[in-house]
């Protein structure tokens, strides 16, 4: 089996749960956390999030089991065609194939949450 180092770029997604992965390749390689700890990376590949019944393909996620939670970054769901819009309670997405997708913001933990269907995650900045 093939190895890959990853190059962590602010295109990469992060899933805790290998499991998430529909796809992946082994991987080396750390992501480092806002508290400067390095969480390491097993893996990189796909998935399938399930929103609004709808299966959105993610790319670029890499597998952290170390990690607190499953990030989407805004940056990547741009440069695929989404569109990101915010407000003081909500985000809205609007994905390339016009699947429109509305998270709440966790007062708590100040971030974006899309509602759990077959998968949970955050949006991050």
């Amino acid at each position: 089996m093939r190895r890959l180092t990853a190059m962590i770029q602010e295109t990469d997604h992060v899933t805790n749960d290998e499991s998430n992965l529909i796809s992946s390749t082994p991987c080396t390689g750390f992501v480092k956390t806002a508290s400067g700890m390095r969480n390491h990376i097993m893996a990189v590949g796909q998935a399938m999030l399930n929103v609004n019944g709808r299966e959105v393909p993610l790319n670029n996620i890499l597998y952290v089991p170390d990690s607190n939670a499953n990030l989407i970054l805004v940056k990547a769901l741009t440069n695929d065609g989404a569109c990101v819009a915010f407000d003081s309670e909500h985000a809205t997405l609007e994905l390339s194939d016009s699947t429109i997708v509305t998270s709440d913001l966790n007062p708590r933990t100040r971030h974006y949450e899309i509602p759990r269907l077959k998968h949970e995650a955050l949006i991050v900045l």
